[in-house]
């Protein structure tokens, strides 16, 4: 009997943690001290996070982006590998937190100006991968497309073999992100 009460607590605070919001101390617990009054996480050498939270304390916006200079003030990368922040998105939010797709979960990088972004809408947050155009590896082509011409690019590659994804990610992972947007529907920031 015992162990059935034990279990059902543990499943209780489970369904409660993930419904209830991520709170400042949460995330001191995952990264550390934030830098500055309006807390600013360093999550690696190249990138750092900025949560916004509302009213009751839980967090309904986060940015990532991609720091300028080092600790010790050398120039850093404009933008990181694509896997070096779903990683610490996975981490933030793992995907069974996220509820399920939305109806456009992924419709590939949409270019406006010399900006480029992509977005993957959950039934609980929408993530928005954003970099400049001269970041993101486009791939000209359909998924029943076997080769693929980028002779107007400037790639130094003229063909790419394609196949059919295998994860949901897979055609991002080439691609250089300057900073992620997450946003959690279900909690304005007020």
């Amino acid at each position: 009997m015992a162990s059935k009460l034990t279990a059902f607590v543990f499943m209780l605070m489970v369904s409660f943690y993930s419904v209830s919001g991520q709170s400042i101390s949460d995330f001191k617990k995952m990264f550390g001290k934030p830098k500055g009054t309006y807390p600013i996480f360093t999550i690696s050498e190249n990138i750092s996070m900025k949560p916004d939270f509302n009213k009751s304390g839980q967090v309904c916006r986060l940015g990532l982006f991609t720091n300028k200079v080092s600790p010790d003030l050398k120039p850093l990368p404009k933008a990181v590998p694509f896997e070096d922040f779903k990683s610490i998105v996975d981490r933030i939010i793992p995907l069974d937190k996220r509820g399920a797709k939305g109806k456009q979960f992924d419709t590939g990088w949409t270019i406006g100006g010399r900006s480029t972004w992509a977005v993957f809408s959950y039934e609980e947050v929408s993530l928005v991968y954003s970099a400049t155009i001269d970041n993101i590896n486009f791939k000209i082509c359909s998924e029943d497309i076997k080769e693929c011409d980028l002779s107007n690019l400037s790639e130094p590659e003229k063909t790419v073999q394609t196949a059919v994804p295998k994860g949901d990610f897979d055609n991002y992972k080439s691609s250089l992100v300057e900073q992620v947007e997450i946003r959690w529907k279900k909690r304005t920031c007020d």
